[in-house]
């Protein structure tokens, strides 16, 4: 005890302090680290090309996919380019699913460049979760094709410009870049132009409809803070085609070499795996294709299992740390009992407030297992 501090009375004292590993990361709109340079060689020599846009589904996107395949078409006229889009729907924020889905909606068609986005759905996780789901992401890529390039895009969501006018990156976005470093993985940050538009009063982050026209000189990049417009599409777009022509020219074409984990708990053993007849007992019916009530899953799942008998069961083995059950939740479900090494779990939910149409869920039965 410092001397006469009793005499000071009740008081308290805080320490601010950064864990290792956790210092914040300068934002830098293009990080060219490896380069494109697998890609790059297929496109020059007019060979067939797959790129998939891997993202989330809350903030447009993958909305710029298009204008950047025919952008790079425009660019290699000789390539056979097809552009795979693979969202998610908006009610699944962050990659802590979406990890799960890799191997089903993208590496199956086998990319020679996978483009992953997620870091502005990601805000609601901790750094170490998103450390451990992007990283898992990159393993589960080049275990499958050591060729295959992968580029991380960060999208812009309300409250990063903090970050980005002090020059440093959201922590969302941070822990995607310690990823990147650790694999010489290329990125680029799309966040850090719309923040500095805005500052400079060009560009208005939220506006209505009535606020945008009053100021005409001024783009809007969302109305409602989540939906990001046509203009923003289009300057992510920009953006994207501006750090792709750079990218395109650096590195050399070889097989990545997948470094030591940074997480130990890193997810690259998340899978998704099919439900079969021989795990089910009780009336159920198969849906082929994966279609509810008009609308079409078939990009998530080859069938659904459908069931409307009290007491039917799904019996899984699995041996991992989580487990998830990812369906199809609207009007017509109901709740589920969980029980998890012969462990009541309890009764979830699978109705909610925005069940007045059938869409993805997601039904999470274990997590954080030894």
């Amino acid at each position: 005890e410092a001397p006469g501090a009793a005499a000071l009375g009740e008081f308290t004292t805080q320490r601010f302090f950064t864990l290792p590993g956790r210092e914040p990361v300068p934002a830098v709109e293009l990080q060219p680290r490896q380069g494109l340079a697998n890609v790059a060689a297929k496109l020059q020599a007019g060979q067939t090309v797959t790129v998939a846009v891997f993202a989330g589904g809350s903030h447009a996107q993958g909305q710029w996919t298009a204008a950047v395949g025919q952008w790079l078409q425009a660019q290699y006229p000789a390539a056979k380019l097809t552009v795979i889009n693979s969202p998610i729907e908006g009610g699944f924020r962050g990659s802590g699913l979406s990890v799960f889905r890799l191997g089903h909606d993208v590496l199956s068609h086998r990319p020679d460049l996978l483009i992953v986005d997620f870091a502005a759905d990601d805000f609601e996780s901790n750094e170490d979760a998103v450390q451990a789901n992007a990283e898992g992401m990159v393993r589960q890529a080049w275990k499958s094709n050591p060729n295959m390039d992968v580029l991380f895009v960060y999208a812009f969501r309300l409250e990063y410009e903090a970050d980005y006018a002090k020059g440093l990156c959201p922590s969302t976005v941070g822990a995607y870049e310690r990823v990147a470093a650790r694999y010489g993985i290329p990125a680029i940050n799309m966040g850090q132009r719309p923040a500095e538009l805005a500052r400079n009063g060009k560009l208005a982050l939220k506006a209505s409809e009535a606020e945008s026209q009053a100021k005409p000189d001024q783009a809007l990049f969302t109305k409602d803070g989540v939906y990001v417009s046509p203009a923003g599409v289009l300057l992510y777009a920009t953006i994207i085609q501006e750090g792709l022509a750079k990218l395109l020219g650096e590195g050399k074409s070889q097989p990545h070499v997948l470094a030591k984990p940074l997480t130990a708990r890193t997810m690259e053993g998340a899978v998704q795996k099919p439900i079969t007849r021989e795990m089910l007992s009780g009336d159920w019916q198969e849906v082929i294709p994966a279609a509810v009530a008009g609308r079409t899953f078939s990009s998530h799942f080859d069938r659904l299992w459908v069931t409307r008998t009290p007491g039917a069961k799904l019996t899984v083995k699995f041996t991992g740390t989580r487990a998830w059950i990812f369906d199809v939740f609207g009007p017509g479900t109901g709740r589920v009992k969980v029980t998890v090494d012969a462990v009541d779990k309890g009764e979830r939910q699978q109705v909610d407030p925005w069940s007045h149409y059938y869409r993805l869920g997601s039904l999470e039965i274990a997590a954080n297992l030894p």
